[in-house]
């Protein structure tokens, strides 16, 4: 538990203040429906990876991550046992600019290098900062195929529920982000509290 808090305030201070605080009109890329920041990430041998290196046509899965977490270990080596799920370029393991040095660790105790599908890497580009939802570790962003934002799930990520976004008719962005002011609600057991929601919970407080 102590390892993954220390994860998640790692990312946390790992954001700009500029980040912290989006000025009017800005995207927010944590919105569903919201555009794919720009994407950079560097290897521990220093291998970058881009927009340009993403499977075209396909679903997108980004793995927000910290190498020294437990829950981030258990998640990678659980993809490495199902890497043929999914196609050279479609999954990428990104963690703060600042653990480069740790991914040897990583690759340690996950083998990940075994499955070269799996691409790991820091963040070079600002990502995390833009996208980085605060809760918990690991942090699964899923885009669909014009790079707009569909899912997000934290901390456990069963195999099966990554299956709708890998068949052949992957759920793509149908919503209108005009139409929706705040982050919609992910279903299931996956749900993140949305400022809304936060609201409602305050409102009730004073209520009682």
């Amino acid at each position: 538990m102590l390892r993954k808090l220390s994860a998640v305030i790692f990312l946390a201070l790992s954001a700009s203040p500029a980040a912290l605080a989006q000025g009017a009109g800005a995207i927010d890329y944590r919105q569903l429906g919201a555009p794919m920041p720009p994407l950079r990430i560097v290897t521990d041998s220093g291998k970058v990876f881009t927009e340009k290196d993403v499977v075209p046509g396909e679903n997108l899965f980004i793995m927000l991550f910290n190498p020294t977490c437990g829950h981030c270990e258990e998640a990678a080596r659980l993809l490495g046992d199902n890497d043929s799920l999914f196609k050279d370029g479609q999954l990428y393991l990104m963690a703060a600019s600042g653990m480069r040095p740790h991914l040897g660790y990583f690759e340690a105790v996950t083998h990940y290098k075994k499955h070269p599908v799996i691409r790991v890497g820091v963040d070079s580009s600002g990502f995390i900062e833009k996208t980085f939802n605060y809760q918990s570790l690991p942090e699964l962003l899923i885009y669909d195929r014009n790079r707009r934002l569909v899912h997000t799930m934290n901390s456990t990520i069963p195999i099966d529920s990554l299956r709708p976004y890998l068949a052949p008719n992957a759920r793509q962005w149908t919503g209108s982000l005009l139409a929706s002011p705040t982050t919609p609600p992910v279903t299931g057991p996956f749900k993140i509290s949305t400022p809304a929601d936060e609201r409602r919970k305050a409102s009730k407080k004073r209520d009682r």
